[in-house]
């Protein structure tokens, strides 16, 4: 008797906990916060993952990529920006290299130098950032050079980051290459007009760039939202032009209320961080629909943080197992509206018949019907396609697991 009363009163408060759990918010309308848990000490890569498409790059002496800087998927294209030859590639969803779309040079063209690039989906051009002059590059996704785009010259300024949302360029630019305004993020039209200017001050007090640096990233139905590092709000334009907190940013120091505090002396705060080796700020993020990738370096390392945007549920570690026989870990270099994209880094290429390093087909003991096998058999489909180390790498599109399923 006493078992059954406990056990109904067990069922009981499960019930009232369902009853009172908190709903899940939608980003697009409520806000969130991004916030990094306690890490753990190891994941494994094949269990973070739900499904993945690999797209192993063909390789060729056109098309050989030695680092991926940036990649955008839209429609059946992956637009490359190589950070070893500086080049625009385009290649196919199917792996299949299609052209050149633009080149360093001193050629009618062609770009000294590249910041940033970012496609006009609304047009299909391609928007190159060419610091040298101060302007931007237009080409098609053939490769044909169009015509000089937005110029920030007459505005003084020379970006190095940019952010195309329907027909606005958003741009980043530090106080050192800012000569003008004490503004760090503008607003402009594809015409080239200013229409707006975000995060101002005096800058010119601690124009360290560790200090003064804003991420910008593209959410698929938000827009570009905005971190600044030492500030714990997420920003958003509103529909009057205005930059207000949309969300909240916990990350270790930032939640420490003596370093938010009005006043601060920034340069200390600087030289004791560096010191520490603790973060300011996040590094990187990229956003689907639903989900959050970030990372920041704390104390020489590199955290990793995967959230749910709707619950506030975080998934964060350190370090991050992956076995080249089974599925490999791939950095987040971008996203779509509903996967985040990754590069695999092929370290060895494929020698069937060695068991030391490779396998023939999934383990036995993963059942055709578990989504791992499948996940598994995916990745050796993929890497059977590499006959040396030297051959381009292998774009992933992935669908990340829940974060409380992955704990």
């Amino acid at each position: 008797m006493k078992q059954v009363s406990h056990t109904l009163l067990l069922l009981s408060l499960t019930l009232w906990s369902c009853q009172n759990a908190a709903p899940p918010q939608d980003p697009s309308t409520d806000g969130f916060t991004i916030s990094a848990g306690y890490p753990q000490d190891n994941l494994i890569w094949c269990d973070l993952v739900e499904s993945a498409t690999y797209i192993p790059l063909e390789t060729s002496r056109a098309s050989l990529i030695g680092e991926i800087k940036k990649i955008m998927v839209w429609k059946d294209n992956l637009i490359i920006w190589d950070n070893t030859t500086y080049k625009l590639l385009r290649f196919g969803t199917d792996g299949k290299f299609r052209n050149l779309i633009a080149e360093p040079g001193e050629n009618p063209g062609q770009y000294r130098s590249l910041n940033d690039f970012y496609l006009d989906t609304l047009n299909a051009i391609i928007h190159c950032l060419d610091p040298s002059i101060n302007q931007m590059l237009l080409f098609n996704l053939e490769g044909k050079f169009l015509s000089l785009g937005t110029s920030f010259e007459r505005h003084q300024l020379t970006p190095i980051r940019v952010h195309l949302f329907g027909d606005k360029l958003y741009t980043f630019t530090p106080p050192a290459l800012n000569k003008k305004d004490d503004f760090l993020v503008h607003k402009f039209a594809l015409d080239g007009t200013l229409e707006n200017r975000f995060f101002s001050g005096d800058h010119t007090a601690y124009s360290s760039y560790a200090v003064e640096n804003v991420t910008m990233s593209l959410h698929p139905e938000l827009g570009v939202l905005f971190f600044k590092n030492f500030d714990p709000n997420i920003y958003r334009e509103n529909e009057a032009g205005q930059l207000v907190p949309f969300g909240k940013l916990q990350l270790p120091r930032l939640a420490d209320p003596s370093f938010l505090e009005e006043g601060a002396d920034y340069i200390a705060m600087i030289e004791q961080l560096s010191a520490s080796g603790q973060t300011q700020g996040i590094e990187s993020i990229k956003m689907t629909k639903n989900q959050a990738w970030f990372t920041y370096a704390n104390q020489g390392s590199l955290h990793y943080n995967l959230q749910d945007l709707r619950t506030g549920q975080t998934l964060s570690f350190k370090q991050i197992s992956s076995s080249p026989s089974l599925c490999p870990f791939a950095k987040i270099i971008g996203h779509t509206r509903e996967q985040f994209i990754g590069q695999v880094y092929v370290d060895q290429p494929w020698t069937p018949g060695n068991p030391e390093l490779h396998m023939d087909s999934p383990p036995e003991s993963e059942s055709q019907t578990n989504p791992k096998y499948q996940l598994i058999n995916n990745w050796l489909e993929a890497w059977k396609t590499r006959s040396a180390s030297q051959d381009n790498p292998i774009i992933a599109l992935y669908t990340f697991n829940d974060p409380v399923q992955t704990q």
